[in-house]
């Protein structure tokens, strides 16, 4: 893989109207011990200021963080449940996880995720989730 991807994420939240988004960025990859980092900025519709994202895939687990005007960081690991805080602007929220599906596919040029997972925000139930993240070098 190269050090500059294009990234294209289509999310999913089932059961909520308006559910599908397709994104795609430019960003950066690198390795650092047995991890494989993602690195991106997109422009928040609603601030119009920058957020920083990152994904780390480590063994079987990928961790997707959010920096900006809100704040996350969802681990997924298939079979558990992850919790953290989901901060913004007007309060900080619990975050809840349960992933059900994590399938990660390394090729020399792409890398492939495919998450399938419950979210929860302040234990209220929101959907079932599917996010795909295809990662291929430019």
């Amino acid at each position: 893989m190269k050090d500059n991807v294009n990234i294209s994420i289509r999310s999913e939240y089932i059961g909520q109207e308006g559910s599908l988004m397709e994104l795609s960025f430019d960003g950066r990859y690198h390795t650092k011990g047995d991890a494989h980092y993602i690195i991106y900025e997109q422009i928040d519709e609603d601030s119009n200021k920058p957020v920083k994202s990152r994904i780390k895939i480590a063994d079987d687990a990928v961790n997707v963080v959010r920096r900006g005007q809100t704040y996350s960081n969802m681990v997924f690991l298939k079979g558990e449940e992850h919790i953290s805080d989901y901060i913004t602007q007007v309060g900080t929220m619990k975050m809840r996880v349960m992933s059900h599906v994590v399938d990660i596919d390394f090729k020399e040029d792409y890398i492939g995720i495919k998450l399938e997972y419950d979210l929860e925000l302040n234990d209220q139930f929101i959907s079932v989730c599917k996010m795909d993240i295809d990662v291929s070098s430019r």
